[in-house]
């Protein structure tokens, strides 16, 4: 019913804001099966074509997402290295065959106090993950109103976050083809820079509550719903990082449909 819907969602958020005011929660985790890497591809394994191809890909995205600019490299500039991250992905068969991975890394060490200085600013370094009694209670109310729970996975969803707050520079590796004096200038994170789960989020919240006019929970920041004139609750979702989980009424667009992904 309708005062069930109310009672659940009070649950959830206590009052709304506007998507400047809602603040990423400082204390939100990332799960630990996601912080495990998976096994990387190195030695001699690392030169077959299936990588360099791998590669290719990864570059191609790169550009697409203009993640970095070409600049001239100057005595000021703290410049990170980087370096390829290989592995073989699991495909969606299990048992089945898997597919090169490469992924270009940021090597955060390689600048001393990489999060801190006169030029950066005060960083967030994670985003929000829902929690497992918000999703049990997410999928209780999905069951209750008879949506069907589907889920989605955004590729190459770091490359395409809120533009970074500070200036990063970073040296590719040497098959980019850079020059000496030549470096990146970033203007979207690369995978492994620490603020780079924190702008893939306020990507996610700025489309789910500025564009598709959600509601971002308070209790739990990573979990949005959406409602009808008369409050009624017609989508809801939750994120865990790349991944999410949603369901809407039927005759309601879906929150994450691909017209509304390809703005991600």
């Amino acid at each position: 019913s309708e005062r069930d819907d109310a009672s659940l969602l009070t649950l959830l958020c206590a009052h709304e804001e506007t998507p400047s005011q809602l603040p990423l929660d400082s204390a939100a985790f990332l799960s630990a099966a996601r912080m495990r890497k998976r096994k990387e591809i190195k030695g001699p394994e690392a030169k077959a074509p299936r990588f360099d191809e791998a590669k290719k890909v990864e570059q191609t995205a790169l550009e697409k997402y203009k993640v970095h600019v070409t600049v001239p490299l100057e005595p000021h500039m703290d410049v990170y290295a980087s370096r390829w991250v290989l592995n073989d992905k699991k495909g969606l068969i299990p048992g089945g065959p898997r597919s090169a991975k490469a992924r270009l890394v940021v090597q955060n060490h390689t600048v001393q106090g990489s999060t801190h200085g006169a030029n950066k600013v005060d960083l967030q370094c994670f985003a929000p993950t829902t929690s497992r009694g918000a999703f049990k209670l997410l999928l209780s109310l999905m069951l209750h109103h008879g949506w069907l729970p589907k889920t989605i996975d955004v590729r190459t969803a770091f490359l395409q976050g809120m533009p970074l707050r500070r200036k990063v520079y970073v040296r590719p590796p040497k098959e980019v083809g850079l020059g000496p004096n030549e470096v990146w200038l970033l203007l979207q994170a690369l995978y492994s820079l620490v603020e780079a789960p924190d702008r893939w989020f306020a990507m996610v919240r700025d489309i789910f509550v500025r564009f598709l006019g959600g509601h971002q929970s308070k209790v739990d920041p990573a979990v949005f719903w959406w409602t009808a004139k008369d409050v009624t609750l017609t989508g809801l979702a939750s994120t865990h990082l790349t991944d999410f989980a949603f369901a809407a009424r039927p005759q309601w667009p879906t929150v994450l449909d691909t017209s509304h992904v390809s703005h991600l």
